[in-house]
C-alpha cells in the first residue's frame, strides 16, 4: 500500500510538473525577446556518436595528431569507433611504431594490440587509400589521459574528472538538503532536451513525502540519459562517520532510491565534501560503490543571489570559464537559479565545442565509449 501511495504521489507530481512546463511555455511566449528562456538544445546522445574525441585546437597550417593509450580489453575496431576514424587509418598512422599494424606487411595483425600502447591519430580523419601516410607519424601529439580504472583491492575510486584532452564533459546534480522546489522541472528539462546527466540523491528525500523530490526521481527513473547515484542518507558527510556506519548509510540510501524509482544508485557515490578516507573507500567499495564521484567545477549555484550567490548568467559564465576536457560539473537540483541557468549553460558549452556525456561514457565504462 505504501508503494502504491508513493507511485500515486509521483504520478500526481509529474502531472503538476507537466502543467507547470506548459504554463512556462505560454508565459515565455508572452515575454519580450530579451527575457525568453533559450530553447532546449538538440543533442545527439545516440550510442553511434563517437566518444571522447580529442578537443580540436585552433586550426593550423598542418593537422595535429592526438594520442590514445590502449586499455586492457580494447580492440582496434572499438578504438576507431570512439575516435571517429577507421581501423586501417589507425594502423597506417602507427605502423612505424608497431610493425604488426602495418597493413602492407605480411605480419599485419590488427587484432593484436597491447595495453599501454600509445596510438596516434588525427581526430575525425580517415586515411585516403590513394594518399597513404609515410611510415612515421606527424609531430605535435596531444596526449590524452587514460581512463580511471577500478581499484584492484575493491575500494571505491575517487574521480574528480575524466581523461583530460578530450571534448567530453559530464553534468552532475545533487538532490539534497531542504531546497527541492523546482527539482522536478529541472530534471524534466534535462530529459526532454536529451542532456546526459547524473543525479545524486540524498536517501531520506527518496523516502520522504516530498512532491518535488518525487517528481524529480520519477522523471529521472524513466530517462535513459540520466544516471542515479547517492550522497548518503541524510546529508551527514559519510567521511565523518565510522566506515561501517557510512557503508550502512549508503545501503539505506540505495534501498530508498530503489524503492522510489526501481533503479539502484550503485555504483555511484558522491562524497559530500568531494573527498574520502582510504578506510571509507574500502568499506563502501566492498558493497559495490565502485566510483566516488567528486568534481572539478562548482559554480556555487546553491546560494541565492540575494545572499551573494550567482545569477543564472553567472552560473553559465563560471562553468564556461573553468571547464577542461573531462571535467565533472557539480550543480544542485532546487538551486535558486539552476533551472534558469541550465539552457544558458548547455548552449554556451556547445558553442565552445564541448560534448556533454554521461558518467559511464566519461569514464570509459560503456561499450563504444
Amino acid at each position: 500500500m505504501r508503494r502504491l501511495a508513493k507511485l500515486r504521489r509521483v504520478r500526481t507530481a509529474l502531472a503538476m510538473r507537466a502543467a507547470l512546463a506548459l504554463v512556462l511555455v505560454v508565459v515565455a511566449g508572452c515575454r519580450p525577446p530579451a527575457a525568453t528562456t533559450p530553447a532546449a538544445p538538440s543533442i545527439d546522445a545516440s550510442p553511434a556518436a563517437p566518444g571522447n574525441r580529442p578537443l580540436r585546437p585552433t586550426p593550423g597550417p598542418s593537422p595535429t595528431f592526438a594520442s590514445y593509450t590502449v586499455r586492457r580489453g580494447d580492440t582496434l575496431d572499438e578504438i576507431a569507433r570512439r575516435l571517429g576514424t577507421t581501423r586501417d587509418s589507425i594502423a597506417y598512422w602507427n605502423r612505424a611504431t608497431y610493425p604488426s599494424l602495418d597493413p602492407d606487411s605480411s605480419a599485419y595483425d590488427p587484432d593484436r594490440i597491447e595495453a599501454g600502447w600509445v596510438l596516434v591519430y588525427l581526430p575525425g580523419a580517415v586515411v585516403d587509400p590513394e594518399e597513404l601516410p609515410g611510415p612515421s607519424a606527424s609531430p605535435g601529439v596531444t596526449e590524452i589521459e587514460p581512463y580511471p580504472t577500478p581499484d584492484p583491492g575493491g575500494a571505491a575510486v575517487v574521480v574528480t574528472h575524466g581523461p583530460r584532452g578530450t571534448d567530453a564533459l559530464a553534468l552532475t546534480l545533487e538532490l539534497a538538503g531542504d531546497r527541492t522546489e523546482g527539482a522536478g522541472a529541472t530534471v524534466q528539462w534535462l530529459a526532454l532536451a536529451g542532456v546526459p546527466a547524473a543525479v545524486f540523491v540524498e536517501g531520506r528525500l527518496a523516502a520522504a513525502d516530498d512532491p518535488d523530490a518525487a517528481a524529480a526521481l520519477g522523471i529521472a527513473a524513466e530517462a535513459p540519459t540520466i544516471v542515479l547515484g547517492t550522497t548518503g542518507w541524510d546529508g551527514t558527510d559519510p567521511a565523518s562517520l565510522d566506515p561501517a556506519d557510512a557503508a550502512a548509510a549508503l545501503a539505506r540510501a540505495d534501498e530508498a532510491v530503489t524503492s522510489a524509482t526501481g533503479r539502484s544508485a550503485l555504483p555511484w557515490y558522491r562524497p559530500t565534501t568531494g573527498i574520502a578516507s582510504r578506510a571509507l573507500l574500502e568499506a563502501v567499495g566492498r558493497d559495490g560503490w565502485t566510483w566516488a564521484v567528486s568534481w572539478d567545477v562548482d559554480p556555487g549555484d546553491d546560494v541565492d543571489p540575494a545572499a551573494g550567490g550567482p545569477t543564472a548568467d553567472d552560473i553559465a559564465t563560471r562553468v564556461r570559464a573553468r571547464v577542461e576536457g573531462g571535467s565533472i560539473v557539480r550543480l544542485r537540483l532546487g538551486g535558486p537559479r539552476t533551472f534558469e541557468a541550465l539552457p544558458l549553460l548547455v548552449d554556451a558549452l556547445q558553442e565552445d565545442g564541448w560534448r556533454l556525456v554521461g558518467l559511464p561514457e566519461l569514464l570509459g565504462l560503456e561499450p563504444g565509449a
